[in-house]
């Protein structure tokens, strides 16, 4: 009978140590899930923390490559207006010669019209002179009226293109802060 007494309260014992033993290994694997749980969170911040400096990376690259381009279309444009520049000075030294050699006409039939006597042939070749005189005094005229007007165009041109590569310039760098 002594065995039967001890039997149910060694079964009891048995049952409760082994719902302690179960107990304690629940709670250890819901303490090991949560700390499973914890890193898992951790990586995935981690995961959208590098996510979003690739995209920051992505985005700042992109706008270096905006700026390059501008920058290139910018000295491309430099280099037109600097072509174009090369392109009217040449014109314009061109143009200081005629006047000049128009000048010197100028003074050669100026030279020719004093150096003759005066008489009645004289006087019609006289005036024939002064003719041809006043013509290529006017022609001289209209020539220095045409490049002073092509010396302001040009000033204005260059000058509005500057500005513009100026402005360009200054947007771009207000675009990039």
């Amino acid at each position: 009978m002594k065995r039967t007494i001890v039997s149910p309260y060694k079964l009891e014992t048995e049952e409760l140590l082994s719902r302690t033993s179960l107990e304690s290994q629940k709670l250890a694997l819901m303490g090991e899930v949560s700390y499973l749980k914890l890193k898992l969170v951790d990586m995935e911040e981690k995961q959208i923390h590098g996510v979003e400096r690739q995209h920051k990376a992505e985005v700042t690259l992109q706008e270096l490559r905006l700026l390059k381009e501008k920058v290139d279309h910018l000295e491309d444009q430099k280099s037109q207006y600097e072509r174009r520049l090369k392109a009217t000075k040449a014109e314009l030294s061109d143009l200081q010669q005629l006047l000049l050699s128009k000048n010197a006409e100028i003074d050669s039939l100026h030279t020719q019209l004093l150096a003759r006597p005066l008489s009645t042939e004289t006087s019609e070749r006289e005036d024939m002179y002064r003719r041809r005189l006043n013509n290529k005094h006017q022609e001289l005229q209209r020539l220095k009226t045409g490049m002073e007007s092509l010396l302001v165009a040009n000033d204005e041109k260059v000058s509005r293109q500057l500005s513009k590569v100026i402005i360009n310039v200054c947007f771009s760098l207000l675009v990039q802060e």
